[in-house]
């Protein structure tokens, strides 16, 4: 893929093919944005490790919601659905009770 690249970037005096880009049958722009991505990731990781950490993101306190539990399992909170977005959001009502079926008499 890396000679598939030097032969994009001479071809079009630079190398920064769009995400759809494709030459001769390889899908260089997705490539190209994954390992940007990779690259991204490593620096991160690289200055946390510099900083006295493990390289991985702490998530645990920042995470906890008002309730304990994770930010994405608070009331009102959809999977997936950004913070800021889901604070526009009305609260979702709370669950009715469910009623159980009076017990049946067995004679």
């Amino acid at each position: 893929m890396l000679a598939v690249a030097r032969s994009y970037a001479a071809a079009h005096g630079h190398f920064a093919p769009p995400a759809t880009a494709v030459w001769e049958g390889q899908p260089i722009g997705t490539w190209a944005k994954n390992q940007k991505q990779a690259a991204k990731k490593a620096a991160v990781n690289a200055a946390r490790r510099a900083a006295g950490g493990n390289g991985r993101p702490q998530h645990r306190g920042a995470a906890q919601g008002a309730q304990g539990g994770p930010a994405s399992h608070r009331r009102g909170m959809v999977p997936g659905m950004g913070r800021r977005m889901a604070a526009r959001l009305p609260a979702l009502p709370s669950p009715r009770p469910r009623r159980r079926p009076a017990p049946r008499d067995a004679g």
